[in-house]
């Protein structure tokens, strides 16, 4: 009977572990831009972003129920990785439109807008061409996607190189043993997520290359039991694609299942944009 009553436990802890309190998510990207004029007179050209490229590796998922290897003893860590993670909220979505929201509690189960809206080649440029376009740099930014530029002297072009996300999970080597220890106020694993992209900018005029850089930033935290409540989108409940929210400090939508890479991207160009600055203001 003791045998049967912990192997419950050890089963909700896992399964819930996670998702401690299930959390609607949104599909915005939340990128909020800092409004900070980077030159005290805008150049008075304005600036063409076009849709980035996707030049990521093909789609990696994992499931929850990797964490169960946590049984196994001298086990450092589980790892459950992701890439192209807007690619699995559009399956997630296709589930539910065809049959409805399944077994999820707390969590309200929306079908998410169109692919194009969110797909980060395309939300990735967007939220750039709006950064820039608050940042005193051009006279105009405008987000022209697979278009030609129509006027606008300098364009920009990007290529969105990798999005990893990434729970890794510890159970301390210890096993089952390990994972009662969640039940303490210990980190029992660390999400994190990285975004990679290279940007290019160019003089239409004289297809000049004006500035060129490759962008990269990682966000992470640390999880314990009490601070695992998690986005969670799928008809699997606990089993379904769940997102911890990232860091407190984060200036993104941290309901969005997207909110760990714009976090990362915002903070890459922030990183970024002085030295863009500084090219253009060279050419004044």
């Amino acid at each position: 009977m003791k045998r049967s009553v912990s192997a419950i436990l050890l089963l909700c802890l896992s399964a819930t572990a996670f998702v401690g309190c299930q959390l609607t998510p949104s599909f915005t990207t939340g990128y909020r831009v800092d409004s900070v004029r980077l030159l005290d007179v805008p150049l008075q050209d304005s600036l063409a972003v076009k849709r980035f490229e996707d030049q990521r590796a093909p789609r990696r998922y994992t499931t929850a129920g990797k964490l169960f290897l946590t049984y196994i003893p001298l086990i450092p860590y589980v790892s459950l990785p992701f890439e192209r993670l807007e690619e699995s909220v559009r399956m997630q979505s296709d589930n539910i439109r065809a049959g409805g929201r399944g077994m999820t509690w707390g969590a309200r189960q929306k079908v998410a807008p169109d692919f194009e809206t969110y797909a980060y080649p395309t939300s990735f440029a967007q939220a750039v061409a709006e950064d820039l376009g608050a940042s005193g740099l051009f006279s105009e930014v405008v987000y022209v996607g697979d278009r030609e530029p129509d006027g606008q002297r300098y364009v920009l072009n990007g290529a969105v190189r990798a999005t990893p996300f990434k729970t890794t999970a510890t159970s301390y080597m210890l096993g089952m043993p390990g994972v009662l220890l969640w039940i303490l106020p210990i980190p029992m694993a660390k999400v994190s997520a990285q975004t990679q992209i290279d940007l290019t900018l160019t003089d239409s005029t004289t297809n000049a290359v004006v500035w060129k850089r490759s962008l990269q930033s990682k966000v992470s935290r640390l999880v314990t039991l009490y601070t695992s409540s998690a986005m969670v989108y799928g008809q699997a409940g606990a089993f379904s694609l769940n997102i911890i929210p990232p860091p407190s400090k984060s200036k993104v939508d941290r309901r969005s299942l997207f909110s760990w890479h714009f976090e990362a991207l915002r903070r890459a160009m922030a990183e970024a944009k002085p030295d863009l600055a500084k090219a253009l203001k060279s050419r004044k």
